[in-house]
Formats: structure tokens, sequence, C-alpha cells
């Protein structure tokens, strides 16, 4: 089932932990199965959707919980 999220995903926190790793986007995109234009995508905030199944992905690549790749709400 392909599930869109309502919330906005946080670019800055995905390129900062792929960096961390020292990980390019091709190699994320190919750990997660995705294109490296789809991280790109992210990356640079031009994706709109992203399916939580990737994002669930992504975060267990990080080491992370989904919620840590959203962008916290303010208050």
């Amino acid at each position: 089932m392909n599930v869109l999220i309502p919330f906005q995903v946080d670019a800055t926190r995905i390129r900062m932990e792929r960096a961390r790793l020292k990980m390019s986007q091709r190699e994320l995109a190919q750990k997660v199965k995705t294109s490296r234009e789809k991280i790109n995508s992210i990356e640079n905030a031009r994706c709109k959707t992203v399916k939580i199944e990737l994002l669930e992905e992504i975060a267990n690549i990080f080491d992370l919980d989904v919620q840590d790749l959203l962008k916290k709400e303010k208050r």
C-alpha cells in the first residue's frame, strides 16, 4: 500500500546524515532501491510527496526514526 505523508521532509537533515556517513546520493539511492534523482529532489526540497516506505528505509540506513526526518512544527 502506498501511503503519502502530509508532513514536510527535513531535506537538510537527510543531506547532513548522508554526509555524516560519507555516502553519495547514488550510494543511498542504491541502498533504498530508488534513483539518485529522487534522493536529489528530496534533499533539495523539490519532492512534494515521499512514500512512507521510502522514508522508513532512509531512516533505517541512518539509524533514526522516521520522525527525525520530518520538519518540526513551529509553534
